[in-house]
């Protein structure tokens, strides 16, 4: 198939650049267009505004100075008429005097505009009747202010003359601003109808080439978009091997160029994947084949798992119960510790009394000396007496009596004081004695307080050893339990891998036939490539490696669980 030749005078430009083209040709009318109206608009508005400033505002001048040049004639006619009132004359030459000063403001005004030419000339005519005019003026406003009975004479023979010379240059004077006004109009129509010849012309010019340029464009966008769908169809429909030709280098021609590429790629791709479908065949029948043989060694181990897992939970029940066992004992010890402290504490109350017991004595002791001391006193006084009775006679013997009697009170008190004397002294021998006791039991305690302690502590150390011990099961059985739980998964996906192995088998097939829609011009379809033969001699022999070594290996004995340990989850142990 042949793209058809297409020759344009702009072929050399790419889609881009045609369309800019056409683009800035549309943009180029646009500009000119709007360059020419806003032109025109400008020219009409300077017409406008030579129009209104230059004749309008001129002309509304030239009138307004003619009428009040009537007026001021007109005011010193009544004037005059009422020349024998002299308050109605006063006012009437008031308002000629008020009159004649808008007069001059008007002439101002007039000689300020610009005047040329034929309206210089009249204006010039206009000018050389002023002084006249005014120098009559002046005679009749003098006639008036003195009463003079010729001041009417004046105004009718000499005012009204020279007024109307005046007004008749000032009304020329309008009529040449009406002729100017008139021309300028004049030019503005003609200009109009000339800038609108040339904006159609333009326009119509500038839209036949774009239209021109448009058609051609299209034509050729179409034609090579028409070709490119037909070779896209032939494509879809697994006709491969195309000739296709590509005479440009824009935008289509680069299309053309990607679908010459997309066809040679395509018809070397079905040609390689026909000599892979094969190899992929072959291939997965080894993994379907090598998956039964690992799906029976993956249920194996399981079932050695399952029996690790019940072990390890009999395990941890029992380091569980060792772990409770511990903590009881640990909490007797420190029962056990917390009564010896508290025995410790009595015997050391038992000592402070003990102490206390022994001052005590001391003190007794030392006031039986004193009782003893005052019996000997009494004693020598009760002597004494007895001996000063002997000297009185009759007289000091009932003295004598009395101190006899003294005498053995005190004896008797000196020889209970003896008395208590020695058993303070017995009782202090026994409390020394037993605050002696008392001290070492305190020490034996404060020994059994510290075995204790030592003991608690060892206990303690026990417990906690048994809690860590307890918990590490705990991980080792859960670790067990998930080994479990993905040997079990792994059964499942290898179960998975065989299915979708098979499945792989069969879909090589299904891809092989529908490959063989394709169909590729000038090449042959029996013969595969060379690199394709080797491909697939490679993949069955490393398909065939690996699954000769996966039905080489056996699942661990149930027997020999260190064993077990040491296979494929040794890693995994260890990171544990």
């Amino acid at each position: 198939m042949k793209m058809p030749k297409l020759k344009f005078k702009i072929s050399a430009l790419t889609v881009r650049g045609r369309l800019r083209l056409v683009l800035g040709l549309l943009v180029l009318m646009l500009f000119g267009g709007a360059v020419v109206g806003l032109g025109s608009m400008q020219l009409q508005n300077e017409g406008l505004r030579r129009m209104y400033e230059e004749e309008i505002m001129r002309g509304q001048t030239v009138s307004k100075l003619t009428q009040r040049s009537l007026m001021s004639f007109v005011v010193l006619g009544e004037a005059g008429n009422v020349a024998g009132k002299p308050d109605q004359l006063k006012q009437k030459l008031a308002e000629f005097d008020k009159l004649q000063a808008e007069v001059a403001d008007l002439k101002k005004q007039v000689a300020g505009y610009r005047l040329e030419g034929a309206l210089g000339k009249q204006y010039k005519d206009y000018a050389s009747t002023e002084g006249d005019y005014q120098s009559a003026l002046k005679d009749m406003v003098d006639a008036l202010k003195q009463a003079d009975a010729g001041a009417l004479d004046v105004l009718e023979l000499e005012v009204r003359p020279l007024l109307m010379q005046r007004q008749d240059a000032l009304n020329k004077l309008v009529d040449l601003q009406s002729e100017e006004a008139r021309q300028i109009y004049a030019d503005q129509v003609t200009r109009y109808k000339a800038i609108r010849t040339l904006s159609i012309a333009s326009l119509v010019v500038g839209l036949a080439v774009a239209l021109f340029l448009a058609l051609m464009l299209s034509r050729y966008i179409v034609r090579t978009l028409s070709y490119a769908g037909r070779v896209a169809r032939e494509i879809s429909e697994g006709k491969l091997g195309h000739a296709i030709e590509v005479k440009s280098s824009d935008e289509l021609g680069q299309l053309l160029d990607a679908f010459r590429t997309m066809d040679e790629r395509l018809s070397a791709i079905v040609a390689e994947v026909r000599h892979g479908a094969g190899a992929v065949s072959t291939a997965a029948q080894q993994i379907s084949r090598g998956n039964d043989d690992l799906s029976q060694r993956t249920q194996e181990q399981a079932s050695s798992l399952e029996e690790t897992a019940s072990s390890m939970e009999e395990m941890t029940s029992t380091v569980k119960q060792n772990a409770e066992n511990a903590s009881h004992a640990n909490q007797l010890a420190r029962g056990a510790r917390e009564q010896a402290e508290r025995g410790g504490e009595v015997v050391a109350q038992a000592v402070t009394a003990m102490k206390e017991i022994n001052s005590a004595s001391s003190k007794i002791a030392d006031i039986v000396g004193l009782i003893d001391e005052i019996a000997f006193q009494t004693n020598l006084l009760s002597l004494n007496a007895a001996v000063e009775a002997a000297r009185a006679g009759e007289q000091g013997r009932g003295f004598a009596v009395v101190a006899a009697e003294v005498r053995n009170l005190a004896q008797r008190s000196a020889g209970a004081a003896k008395e208590i004397k020695a058993l303070i002294k017995d009782s202090v021998d026994k409390v020394q004695t037993g605050s002696s006791l008392v001290d070492q039991s305190g020490k034996a305690l404060a020994d059994i307080v510290e075995s204790v302690k030592k003991v608690t502590d060892i206990v303690a150390e026990i417990a906690a050893a048994s809690q860590e011990q307890s918990a590490g099961i705990d991980q080792v059985n859960h670790a067990v339990l998930q080994m479990d739980e993905m040997t079990q998964q792994n059964a499942a996906l290898v179960e998975e891998a065989a299915a979708a192995a098979r499945s792989m088998q069969e879909q090589a097939g299904e891809l092989a036939a529908q490959v063989s829609f394709f169909q590729v011009a000038g090449r042959e379809e029996a013969a595969p490539a060379p690199s394709a033969q080797a491909r697939q001699r490679s993949v069955a022999a490393e398909a065939e490696a690996v699954f000769a070594a996966v039905r080489k290996s056996r699942p661990a004995r149930k027997a020999e669980p260190a064993e077990a340990v040491e296979t494929a989850d040794a890693g995994a142990w260890k990171e544990f």
